[in-house]
């Protein structure tokens, strides 16, 4: 029986008689704080209900959108609603205005739900936040699966009209207060390089902070090819780059649009992002040319990977070192190197055509978007070049330096230089003037060595 089924049926018995209606009906999941940047911390879920009321018998439940089935289960017995009607549960000390703790408060990411039951078991509310169809949502419908840093609250504060979509929004967390369902300050005006500075750390300085980007942006690879039913694209203005993600607003981007794009600085392991709440893009025009990718080293992305961040990026001359090429609907992160001879990490997405293909002859050169993955502080590891398609994998660029046949002097190919009979000097440079190839002496008998000095 799904959860506006047995409400149904209760509503109805208690019309007849047969039931007494219960004071659990009026417990409502307000607001749940479940992804917290970087390694989860001060989580927390707030419910509504009577105050003064117990809850011994009670639960909440946790269900994995992936299979339907509850995958933790939060007894609430010796908990009581305070006096206001307002009952914070904590992860952690961290949380402000927090009744209780509790380390299962850290919900697992969407697609998921988290019910509230009563006694007997039976779901008296709940709120899904990403859709799965393997989930039984209010009104068959499901709240937006939030940024990282932010909630999933009831809009207006308390509202249920048993319609997930209907009754929740993003917003900033207000454990213990009304939900912050908007009418907050207006965006700040900043550039993509002032809206991506980062601490000492490699924490964002505007974290949680509502910007306008005042340049227009441009999108740097098609919405679908990092990731499936959400905004998920890197952008730049020429001068800096910024990612853009949202799984509540969605609207096809293609690379080459170029967008106006305003939201909050949130942040997902190491990763800076312009994402909810109050995220919205509006193209102005489509079809713009990309800029080339910047030529690193695996040494310049391992070390200084924050330059790199969501730009477009190529390496040359690499080779798997680490890992294993990825079978089709499979992820995979590689070790890679280049002639520096320190390894950098090659992220190959599912939701690209590179998973199940043939891996690239060694060496190959290889063209992405820079990421990062890393989930403690400092944020100053992890970092990756993330192919966008097949075409990423490009021709490497021929490298033509002095080859000396003799004493004579040609710029040319190894292969080449080869096939002449010559000497490939590389460290001679890629210049024949002036001719850097030794002269070629002839070997001198001990007559003519005599006859020198008759």
């Amino acid at each position: 029986m799904n959860l506006m089924r047995a409400r149904t049926l209760m509503f109805a018995l208690a019309l007849l008689g047969l039931v007494t209606a219960a004071p659990s009906a009026q417990l409502v999941i307000n607001e749940i704080y479940y992804d917290g940047p970087g390694t989860d911390a001060g989580t927390f879920t707030e419910i509504l209900g009577p105050g003064d009321m117990a809850l011994d018998g009670y639960t909440l439940v946790g269900v994995n959108g992936s299979n339907g089935e509850v995958y933790r289960t939060i007894a609430l017995d010796g908990m009581v609603v305070p006096s206001d009607g307002r009952l914070v549960i904590a992860q952690d000390e961290t949380v402000p205005n927090y009744d209780y703790i509790d380390s299962g408060m850290d919900w697992q990411n969407g697609p998921d739900q988290v019910q509230i039951r009563d006694a007997a078991g039976a779901p008296i509310d709940g709120i899904c936040y990403g859709y799965s169809e393997l989930l039984d949502c209010e009104g068959g419908t499901n709240g937006p699966d939030v940024g990282s840093g932010n909630s999933i609250s009831r809009c207006p504060d308390g509202e249920d009209t048993d319609d997930n979509e209907a009754d929740t929004a993003e917003t900033l967390p207000t454990p213990g207060e009304e939900n912050d369902c908007g009418g907050g300050p207006d965006p700040l005006d900043l550039t993509v390089c002032e809206a991506t500075e980062l601490d000492a750390v490699g924490f964002p300085v505007h974290y949680g902070v509502l910007v306008h980007l005042v340049d227009p942006i441009i999108i740097l690879n098609d919405d679908g090819t990092v990731g499936s039913g959400r905004i998920d694209c890197g952008a730049t203005d020429g001068e800096c780059c910024i990612y853009l993600f949202d799984f509540d607003t969605y609207i096809p981007l293609f690379e080459g649009d170029e967008v106006e794009a305003t939201g909050t600085i949130g942040f997902y392991n190491g990763k800076l992002q312009l994402t909810g709440p109050d995220f919205v893009v509006t193209v102005l025009s489509s079809g713009n040319p990309l800029p080339d990718p910047e030529l690193i080293t695996t040494e310049e992305l391992a070390t200084n990977g924050e330059q790199y961040e969501s730009c477009l990026i190529q390496i040359n001359d690499v080779t798997i070192v680490g890992g294993d090429w990825p079978a089709e609907g499979d992820n995979a992160n590689l070790d890679i190197v280049d002639e520096t001879g320190v390894p950098t990490i090659l992220r190959i997405d599912r939701d690209t055509d590179i998973d199940g293909s043939p891996p690239p002859d060694e060496p190959f050169c290889v063209v992405g978007l820079g990421g990062q993955y890393d989930s403690s502080s400092p944020y100053d590891e992890g970092y990756q070049i993330q192919p966008r398609s097949l075409e990423d994998f490009v021709d490497c660029p021929v490298t033509e330096m002095v080859c000396c046949v003799g004493s004579d002097c040609y710029v040319t190919t190894e292969e080449d230089c080869l096939e002449m009979g010559g000497d490939w000097r590389p460290d001679l440079g890629d210049t024949c003037e002036p001719n850097p190839c030794p002269v070629a002496t002839e070997d001198a008998s001990w007559g003519s060595i005599k006859s020198m000095f008759k």
